[in-house]
């Protein structure tokens, strides 16, 4: 059986798209380079955490065009299916990203490329094949295809995730921002099928369940279908 990989980013870039380079149980997956993409969501939480950065990233997108998404929106995101032969029984993603864009000058810095590890998903090829394969069923009384409803649960395990500086200062928040080199980590243990957070690690307490409301599922459930028909369209 293979597992698949999903990882997606939230960026506003300066002027270089920062760098992530992808490592599993210390195993060279990836480099790429992260696209820009800023949504209201994004937005929202600078102006929450330092309405100074907030303000800059404003008038940069002014004078540069830049484009805003939607709240619901969503970022670019990579696939990778891997063997399950590969991997153990506990895993850790790491994802270093080289981020050196900005206008540091005599000790002054207004500028620069921002990142936010938004999406990390690790999940058994079979749930998504089961899902595509029974998203569009033909109703018998009128033959119509409608899209069904109901998705697998799985979890968004940026909500595990930490980040660790070039000064090696551990963080860890629900906006993971970063405008510097660093590394995320995230720790993975394998309960029969399906690879789940690290509970004994201390940042392990926030889960996809700690969602409430009627929006917010009716969102949560946007992200899922998005995630399984983006796969679908990347598959080959």
């Amino acid at each position: 059986m293979s597992q698949v990989l999903v990882l997606g980013f939230n960026s506003f870039v300066f002027k270089q798209n920062a760098r992530a380079r992808i490592f599993l149980n210390n195993n060279f997956i990836d480099e790429i380079h992260i696209p820009e993409f800023i949504n209201d969501f994004f937005l929202m939480r600078f102006k929450k955490k330092e309405e100074i950065v907030y303000n800059r990233i404003l008038r940069n997108i002014k004078n540069n065009s830049k484009e805003i998404h939607n709240f619901d929106s969503c970022p670019t995101l990579f696939f990778y299916e891997i063997n399950d032969a590969v991997l153990s029984k506990d895993v850790t993603i790491k994802i270093e990203i080289k981020n050196q864009d900005n206008n540091y000058s005599n000790g002054f810095m207004t500028q620069t490329t921002y990142v936010e590890f938004m999406h990390l998903y690790l999940m058994p090829k079979k749930l998504i094949d089961r899902y595509l394969k029974q998203k569009k069923i033909k109703q018998k009384d009128n033959n119509e295809i409608f899209t069904r409803k109901t998705t697998p649960v799985f979890e968004n395990l940026t909500n595990f995730t930490y980040f660790i500086n070039y000064k090696n200062q551990k963080t860890h928040s629900i906006l993971y921002t970063t405008a510097d080199n660093g590394h995320f980590t995230t720790q993975l243990h394998k309960i029969r099928r399906r690879y789940t957070p690290n509970l004994a690690d201390q940042y392990g307490i926030l889960t996809d369940k700690t969602i409430t409301g009627k929006e917010a599922r009716t969102l949560r459930d946007k992200w899922k279908h998005f995630v399984f028909d983006k796969y679908l369209q990347y598959e080959n």
